[in-house]
């Protein structure tokens, strides 16, 4: 009997401190996301951030007194929705990021999710995964839906 794979919406996650990280990367696995991190040195979060498959991503916007720029670039380059969770104001971002969706630390599960749940809405495709057989799958994009209707109508 073939088992189904499940593919759930991937998170990039950037955080530089280890306590914030690992309660954000539980709240990512309790909702249904799986989480890419989290990642709390620029070269880690610049090397996931051009290689792997990401659907959205979660940045704070400094990691260990550097900005993390370099991250925003590739991630807009390659049309991955992201947001910030972070303590720095939002007129303290450059002009090209302030318009992302900013949550100031500390903030609720619920923000958080709803924030992905957003980010996640704005992909116009989802990718599906290529590397099995379609038969062998459930799809992406339902298991995204799935998410952000749980996100609707789940815990508050």
């Amino acid at each position: 009997m073939n088992m189904l794979r499940i593919d759930r919406p991937r998170v990039l996650l950037v955080e530089d401190d280890v306590l914030i990280g690992s309660f954000l990367a539980d709240i990512l696995d309790e909702w249904g996301f799986e989480c890419i991190g989290p990642l709390s040195d620029l070269t880690s979060a610049l090397h996931k951030a051009e290689t792997e498959r990401i659907d959205v991503a979660l940045l704070d916007v400094i990691l260990s007194d550097r900005y993390d720029y370099e991250v925003m670039e590739v991630l807009e380059a390659r049309g991955i929705p992201f947001g910030f969770l972070s303590a720095v104001l939002r007129n303290a971002l450059p002009l090209k990021w302030r318009e992302r969706p900013l949550l100031e630390k500390p903030c609720g599960e619920m923000a958080i999710v709803e924030m992905l749940r957003d980010l996640l809405a704005t992909r116009k495709a989802l990718p599906q995964a290529l590397d099995r057989p379609h038969s062998s799958i459930i799809s992406h994009n339902a298991l995204c839906a799935n998410v952000l209707s749980q996100a609707d109508g789940g815990r508050k």
